[in-house]
């Protein structure tokens, strides 16, 4: 529990918790205050980077403060409190953690910096919580952190998970690169998994259990993470073997010592900012409408952006773990690709199409137009202990009716042993025969049954769109094509671009 000073129970004995009274507002420019967090601590430069990023630029983002705005706060106003509402709630939130959460002038600094000089940023670090939030929760749920350690990410990168210190560290959980290591978030050249929300918040919850077996502090747990156990040692020992953060804070680094006094203010701020008139800017995909498939074959993601239809910054977005924007599959070991939920059956339904647009023409010699065709293919699948017809459909992308229709079941029972006739649908680049192939290939007899050469207008190849392909493109490919005429000739409107894979019509020169 928080022990409150005697001066400061008796301000709190007097007042009762009202969330809209005892509120001024001044103006946002105002920044002559003393005794602000610097613009250059670690902190608010990380909330700054924010405003930089490109998935924000991108992203249609809503505020709706229809409900939020319980207390009818104009959309200008910037609420201040006094010193004891700010004791009042910080000692409720106390109580519902085992974390110590305390509030003194270095926690109002931080405080401040939060709910009105980067409050913009703020309603982006809302924002995104509702699409990180929900995994941290799971996974510290499964190791038994206490919920509130989410609030760390806010301090460390602002919810970037490409974010960079100027020391190094990367990612949400802003890992250095030896520490990484240590929990098994591999960096190379293509990868790194600091950057992968899921197992770089599973790589946290490891180093938190360690850090708590240290020091049994969840305080001084804060301090060893910023800092390092050896640093927080080091204190301990020279304060003479003190255990209570605030009696040892005067032995950390100083940014140490503003580091925990940070993560009671983003505690604050989340848990009260509709108190503040801050309101969540949402990114485009909440935890809820993303999910995960594997990719098989080595892919760019400017290629699924292509064939998928999804702007490429979003992917970016969704898949931060890619540093140079392509997955990487090494010794047929599958990668994760995270996309938005409604186009996971598309990705399914056409990966082997996805992996021919990669690799339009493996095996087949430079220069040779190509088409993709789908084809059924007849495979049996030998049924195994425990597996049944539900789970046999998931692994093969079809329904348990089909696999009943094709193997003439009657009911849902199958044994071990059984063999079951499955249809996949195959996708294969195979070259397109132009009209002047067909022709070169026709006997000296054929040509001369010929009444008459054809017209030069009337002779046509099919081009099949390529992976970042346009019109102006395709035009220049050919001599006397222009955009209008392939246009005109394919029924496009004038706004059009066929996406890759599409077959279009172009006319040449006998």
């Amino acid at each position: 529990m928080m022990i409150l000073q005697e001066p400061y129970r008796r301000i709190l004995a007097g007042v009762t918790l009202a969330l809209c009274i005892s509120v001024s507002t001044f103006a946002q420019n105002n920044d002559t205050e003393p005794g602000w967090v610097d613009d250059d601590n670690p902190v608010a430069a990380m909330l700054d980077s924010l405003i930089l990023k490109h998935y924000f630029e991108c992203s249609n983002f809503t505020t709706d403060t229809n409900e939020l705005n319980a207390c009818s706060f104009a959309s200008d106003s910037v609420p201040r409190y006094e010193p004891a509402e700010y004791m009042q709630r910080i000692a409720l939130m106390n109580e519902r953690s085992p974390i110590e959460f305390t509030y003194n002038d270095a926690v109002h600094k931080f405080i401040e910096l939060y709910v009105v000089r980067k409050r913009n940023m703020s309603s982006r670090i809302l924002g995104l919580s509702e699409l990180y939030f929900p995994m941290f929760e799971e996974v510290m749920d499964a190791y038994q952190i206490p919920l509130e350690m989410k609030y760390l990410a806010i301090v460390e990168s602002a919810l970037n998970p490409n974010a960079v210190s100027r020391a190094g560290a990367t990612g949400l959980w802003q890992f250095m690169y030896s520490t990484g290591k240590l929990y098994q978030l591999k960096v190379d050249s293509y990868m790194d998994l600091r950057r992968d929300p899921y197992l770089s918040t599973i790589a946290a919850c490891e180093y938190f259990e360690h850090l708590y077996g240290m020091f049994h502090d969840w305080l001084l747990v804060l301090a060893a993470y910023n800092s390092g156990p050896g640093t927080v040692s080091r204190a301990i020992r020279r304060s003479g073997g003190e255990m209570d953060y605030w009696k040892l804070r005067t032995y950390l680094p100083s940014e140490t010592r503003g580091y925990v006094p940070a993560f009671i203010a983003a505690a604050y701020f989340m848990n009260y900012a509709s108190d503040h008139n801050i309101y969540p800017i949402r990114p485009k995909r909440m935890f809820y409408e993303i999910d995960t498939v594997m990719v098989r074959q080595p892919l760019e993601l400017k290629q699924i952006a292509l064939t998928l239809h999804i702007p490429l910054e979003d992917l970016e977005f969704l898949n931060p773990v890619y540093r140079l924007g392509k997955i990487p599959v090494v010794n047929q070991k599958p990668m994760k690709l995270t996309l938005p939920v409604e186009k996971i059956a598309a990705f399914i339904n056409n990966e082997q199409a996805i992996y021919a647009y990669a690799n339009p023409r493996d095996s087949l010699p430079d220069g040779t137009l190509v088409e993709y065709v789908t084809k059924e293919k007849k495979v049996y699948h030998t049924v195994r202990s425990g597996e049944y017809l539900g789970a046999i459909a998931s692994q093969n992308h079809c329904s348990v009716g089909q696999i009943q229709a094709w193997n003439n079941l009657k009911s849902y029972m199958i044994h071990p042993g059984q063999k079951l006739v499955i249809y996949r649908e195959v996708t294969e680049a195979v070259p397109v025969v132009t009209v002047d192939q067909a022709a070169a290939e026709e006997s000296e007899e054929d040509q001369q049954k010929e009444v008459q050469k054809p017209h030069e207008e009337s002779q046509y190849i099919m081009y099949v769109v390529q992976p970042g392909d346009t019109l102006h493109d395709i035009a220049n490919k050919y001599a006397g094509i222009s955009v209008s005429h392939l246009r005109e000739l394919n029924g496009l409107n004038d706004s059009q671009e066929p996406p890759p894979g599409t077959k279009l019509k172009v006319s040449v020169k006998g």
